[in-house]
């Protein structure tokens, strides 16, 4: 019978805004282990469900999507006429996370050449997005993700990056949902985020 590989833990954070504390915390730690955190999100996950002051039912904190919770998100693209996505199958999460988790791995560790490293963040958070692991709090654990990473990379990073509530537009939810068609949009986006001058006028 194999053993299951314990999942990383973050110790407890006193109560207050969720993902700004969540992110303060694990920018405290080692670089191996903010690496294993962002490889395996789902301590971040766990911690932020149980600060959250708003709860959602059916959420399991720490616990990706399983079989019998699909998911279809509805981007709000325009008032008019939002976007509807569907996401990963849940039956597939894991294994998508699994994948997903030696791209972030290769990127943290320095195995992307650095011309390549903003097209790779982008390719990661649009994965992300599309495999939608959790029920509830993926654009926190998505935004921490960026921060960290550009934190490890030394990226500059600027202030409309924010985590609890999203700092960017409609414009980039349709990049992120459009990513399979071109990655160029969501790319760009990124590099007003993160950028040698990161430019405070992103939206």
């Amino acid at each position: 019978m194999n053993a299951q590989r314990p999942q990383p833990r973050l110790p407890t954070c006193e109560p207050a805004g969720p993902a700004e504390r969540v992110e303060r915390l694990l920018a405290g730690q080692p670089a191996a282990r903010q690496i294993r955190h962002l490889c395996d999100t789902r301590a971040l996950h766990r911690l932020l469900m149980r600060q959250a002051t708003r709860r959602v039912a059916g959420v399991r904190a720490g616990a990706y999507r399983g079989p019998g919770e699909p998911v279809v998100v509805r981007l709000k693209v325009r008032a008019d006429a939002p976007m509807v996505s569907r996401t990963c199958p849940p039956e597939r999460v894991a294994t998508e996370m699994r994948l997903l988790s030696l791209r972030i791995e290769a990127l943290l560790r320095d195995r992307v050449r650095p011309e390549m490293r903003y097209r790779e963040l982008a390719a990661i958070l649009a994965a992300f997005f599309r495999i939608h692991p959790y029920i509830d709090g993926n654009g926190r654990v998505a935004r921490i993700m960026v921060r960290r990473a550009a934190g490890l990379l030394n990226l500059p990073l600027n202030r409309r990056w924010t985590l609890d509530r999203a700092g960017y537009g409609p414009g980039m939810s349709l990049a992120i949902e459009t990513y399979h068609l071109s990655p160029l949009p969501l790319e760009s986006y990124l590099r007003r985020f993160l950028g040698p001058v990161a430019d405070d006028r992103a939206a």
